[in-house]
């Protein structure tokens, strides 16, 4: 083909194609090669500053019981905490949970007591004729609310969920659900509860570990009672409370011939340095006490089985 004929043809094509709406093909390129461009590092300059994590801050509550803040090096306790307040028959240990409630709620905070015995009827009407702590203006306003609880509800509801879960304990707190988000809980008591599960200590067990758990995620100051004999050598029904427990406050009510001194000690406080030893406390008009060391004092102590949980050189002058 000559070249005049080459011509021709590549026109006749082009018609062709535009005729039949197809575009021409054009030649494959290579695409330019991707290249990172470096940026030029000034060693004069420091690199940008980079945001800490926040720290968490740790918040305590008094527990505004008398002195006894004055106990602890913080001056309260932390915030998630769960105490163990444990004591014999009318050592004050409802006086005492309920005298850090009360007085929390006065200053602005909410407060739930939870009781597995007393009737809340009862109960404000013994802490208003003995200590003159109207409690009603506060449910009123929505910081504070009593509940009743049955403890054998409770331990049904386990037993139920243990045979249903072949074993595997997933109890629902819903029956013991709060009203608000409390600063200060108190439950009342352990000893209650424990008696409804008749015996069945496994399951007693998981339920309390539970309760713990829950506890904690108020993030509130938590007091939980348990009855104990007057002058104690273990603090709870099954021995794992005071282990769960973040921090245990033992009541007791000592003997010295026919005569009785009641007596407070703090005896673990996670995380705390506290005072290690006993301290005189009484109940008066105004609820808890706690009292200075004195003769009367270091004689019962001395006379009393309890000594071995004295130290004389932890107690700090204020006390003596």
């Amino acid at each position: 083909m000559s070249k005049l004929g080459f011509l021709n043809f590549l026109k006749k094509k082009k018609k062709m194609e535009k005729k039949s709406g197809k575009k021409p093909i054009e030649p494959l390129v290579a695409a330019p090669a991707k290249t990172h461009s470096k940026v030029k590092e000034d060693p004069a300059t420091p690199p940008p500053p980079t945001k800490a994590p926040a720290v968490k801050k740790i918040e305590f509550l008094p527990t505004r019981v008398s002195n006894f803040d004055s106990l602890i090096d913080k001056g309260g306790v932390e915030r998630g905490n769960t105490l163990l307040v444990a004591g014999g028959c009318g050592t004050g240990k409802s006086t005492f949970t309920m005298q850090s409630l009360y007085h929390g709620v006065k200053n602005g905070e909410k407060g739930v007591y939870l009781s597995f015995e007393e009737p809340v009827g009862k109960l404000r009407r013994h802490m208003k004729s003995n200590f003159g702590w109207e409690l009603k203006k506060y449910e009123d306003n929505g910081q504070l609310a009593l509940l009743k609880l049955d403890p054998f509800k409770i331990a049904r509801g386990v037993e139920a969920s243990v045979i249903k879960k072949s074993g595997d304990l997933l109890v629902s707190m819903e029956s013991i659900d709060l009203p608000f988000m409390p600063d200060r809980v108190v439950v009342d008591s352990l000893s209650a509860l424990s008696i409804a599960f008749m015996g069945n200590v496994e399951n007693y067990r998981y339920y309390i570990r539970h309760l713990f758990e829950k506890l904690d995620e108020y993030k509130s100051v938590n007091f939980v009672i348990s009855e104990t004999e007057l002058d104690p050598g273990i603090y709870s029904r099954s021995g794992i409370e005071e282990f769960l427990a973040d921090g245990v406050i033992v009541l007791y009510n000592l003997k010295s011939g026919s005569k009785r001194q009641r007596a407070l000690e703090l005896l673990k406080l996670r995380c705390s340095d506290h005072l290690k030893g006993m301290i005189p406390y009484s109940i008066t008009k105004t609820g808890i006490t706690i009292e200075k060391r004195g003769g009367a004092f270091n004689e019962v102590l001395a006379k009393s089985r309890s000594k071995r949980h004295y130290s004389s050189k932890t107690v700090p002058s204020e006390f003596t």
